[in-house]
């Protein structure tokens, strides 16, 4: 039998259709304003100012008012307005998205830290024989 506490952490959050939410790239990242276009459980569209969009691919964090967290989304199309807006085509990022994207994140440093370190070493097609 499901208590009350099962039922509220299972319901879907609701964010109105015309709400004023903020978003940011991150922690540490300034909060900017947007106003969500449409919404459905698996993502959110969201209208903001063109100069400062993110781009396709990248995570971002979305706040409401009515919401105590931060949800986390990605940014799945972008299109461009005539009035400088741009619409936002974003998918909510669920926990297991959470940490496949950290770890992820975590491999393309260090391949970049191994490219680093490998720059000074010559390799063997730059060695003469």
């Amino acid at each position: 039998m499901r208590t009350r506490n099962d039922q509220q952490r299972q319901r879907p959050r609701v964010i109105a259709r015309q709400d004023r939410v903020a978003w940011s790239l991150g922690l540490g990242n300034p909060l900017r304003k947007a106003k969500v276009q449409d919404h459905s459980q698996s993502g959110v569209g969201l209208l903001v100012d063109g100069k400062n969009r993110p781009g396709m691919g990248t995570a971002i964090r979305v706040m409401s008012r009515g919401e105590p967290s931060l949800r986390r989304a990605r940014v799945v199309r972008v299109v461009d307005r005539a009035t400088g807006e741009a619409l936002l085509g974003c998918r909510w990022i669920s926990s297991t998205d959470h940490q496949r994207e950290a770890s992820r994140q975590r491999t393309i440093r260090a391949i970049q830290s191994q490219n680093q370190d490998t720059k000074g070493t010559p390799n063997a097609t730059d060695r003469k024989n």
